[in-house]
């Protein structure tokens, strides 16, 4: 009776411990998978871009019928890019959207209306590459020779008489060196500026009333 009883206990105590053994195994694989999940969550976050940080959703090459766009450089902030897109919306012909990118000033609108009615006669720039982009500082724009005594072909005349007239309460000085190309009828006209590549500043910024930053003046070439 003793030995029956004791090989009893021994099948209760080997049943006992395969059923710890079977729920230990089940629950390990569980506590793996949370980490994985986890580990995927963290890699998912560090992916996303920092909050604030500008990035180009634009447009870099275009061709349209006889017209083409190129950007070598992209833009670094929002002034840089209301001067792309002031470019890019020539080779476009989307002169309602150029018209809300530059100041409600009238020197401004009449230019997009010739510009618009010049584009209907054929003569408009065909293509325009843009080679670089870039915001300028104080030093580089403000200053009628480099350190050397040499032209400084960054100085902005009257730059700050300008910015005045404008009342802008926040602005950028934006150059861009690119070039153009302009269509056959335009350059039978023989143009002041004709195909070549230059190098021109704006100023880009917003006066009271404004929501967004538009172009404000157009430098010398």
């Amino acid at each position: 009776m003793k030995k029956i009883l004791v090989i009893s206990f021994l099948l209760f105590v080997m049943i006992f411990a395969a059923s710890c053994s079977e729920t230990n195994e089940t629950i390990l694989p569980e506590n793996k998978n949370d980490e994985d999940n986890s580990a995927e969550t963290d890699t998912i976050e560090d992916n996303l871009p920092p909050a604030g940080i500008y990035i180009y959703d634009g447009e870099t090459e275009l061709t349209i019928e006889d017209r083409f766009f190129l950007l070598e450089a992209l833009p670094q902030n929002i002034a840089e890019d209301v001067v792309v897109r002031d470019f890019l919306y020539t080779i476009t012909a989307e002169f309602d959207k150029k018209r809300e990118i530059l100041a409600d000033i009238e020197s401004h609108n009449i230019s997009i209306t010739n510009e618009k009615r010049n584009f209907a006669e054929e003569i408009y720039v065909q293509s325009y590459v843009i080679h670089d982009i870039a915001t300028l500082t104080e030093e580089q724009y403000n200053q009628r020779e480099t350190a050397d005594g040499e032209h400084n072909r960054l100085f902005y005349y009257g730059v700050e008489k300008r910015i005045e007239d404008y009342n802008l309460i926040e602005y950028e000085i934006v150059n861009v060196d690119f070039t153009k190309v302009l269509s056959p009828k335009s350059n039978e006209r023989g143009p002041h500026w004709g195909d070549g590549t230059y190098n021109r500043s704006f100023i880009v910024g917003m006066a009271e009333g404004d929501s967004s930053y538009k172009i404000y003046d157009f430098g010398m070439m």
